[in-house]
This record gives structure tokens, sequence and C-alpha cells, in this order.
């Protein structure tokens, strides 16, 4: 279980996301320390997973420590979990009280992931024209617009075809 101290938890959804960023930002800037001596077998308290920023935080933190950084979406996930992020694979991640993670991580939680990132953009390029961020695609469309979509089942997947395990309980 996670030892940190936890002051993202009772950050908002901004906020935390804005955490998450800045932890990526920081950890692929420190590539010598970068962890390798984590162990293979991680538990995660559900309780604390409230949406997809604190999934992160979460999982970033049992791994690498306080502003530990492990990924912010699936793709980056994919990446950490290829070894090099503070664990070798495969690992096995096991989320205690995991009751409402699949409401927590559902549709709607996803696509104000997703919007949080679209702000994150405006903020971080307040100079940035629109043709600019159009060319970005900070203001193109949702192509996949599925009312079934589950961010867990995708992180689900994502862990899977690392060779790693998600256990939930």
């Amino acid at each position: 279980m996670s030892t940190g101290t936890l002051a993202w938890a009772n950050l908002s959804h901004h906020e935390k996301y804005k955490l998450l960023q800045q932890n990526r930002v920081n950890y692929c800037q420190q590539i010598e320390a970068r962890r390798k001596d984590v162990e293979t077998e991680l538990e995660i308290d559900g309780k604390l997973i409230l949406d997809i920023p604190s999934f992160y935080l979460a999982l970033g933190e049992s791994i690498n420590g306080v502003n530990g950084y492990f990924g912010t979406c699936t793709m980056s996930l994919r990446d950490c979990l290829g070894g090099g992020f503070g664990i070798k694979p495969p690992v096995k991640i096991t989320i205690v009280h995991s009751e409402n993670l699949e409401k927590n991580l559902n549709y709607k939680s996803f696509i104000k992931y997703w919007l949080e990132g679209k702000l994150y953009a405006l903020e971080s390029y307040p100079s940035a024209s629109l043709e600019q961020l159009k060319d970005w695609g900070i203001l193109s469309g949702r192509e996949e617009d599925e009312e079934e979509f589950s961010y867990l089942e995708e992180l689900k997947i994502v862990i899977y075809r690392g060779g790693s395990k998600l256990l939930l309980k």
C-alpha cells in the first residue's frame, strides 16, 4: 500500500490533473533519479481512486514515491510498463476496496479527463493562435463517443498486454 503523504487526495480534479502533469515533467527530466528497485507486486487503496488523475497519482506514488510518475494516460502507462520508469515488468497491481472503480473510471470520468487535457493545454499556451490550437488537436472533437466506454477496461487491456496483472479486490 502506498506510504506517501497522499497530499493530492483532497485536491480538486483540475488540481490533481495539473499535479499529475507536473510529476510527469519532473520525472522525465530526472532520468538518473528513477528508482529501479521497486517490488513487482503493488497494492493500491481503491478508496483513493475517485477519478482518472487520482488513479495515476496513486500508481505513480506507489512505485516512485511522493510525486512519483507512472503514466498519465493508457499510452504512457504502456510505456512505463515496458520498464525503465521505476519498475521492471511484469508487475502485479492489486487494487483493494475496488467496488467503486467502475463508477469512478467510467465514460463521464474519461470525458472530464479528456476535457481537462484541453484546458491544461490552453493554460500552458495562452498566446497560441486558434490555428495553432487546431493544428495541435486541442480544438478537435472526440471521435470515439461511446456511452459504454469504460476507462477501467482500457486500463486492464493495457496492463495485461504489457504482460502485467491488475487485480481488483
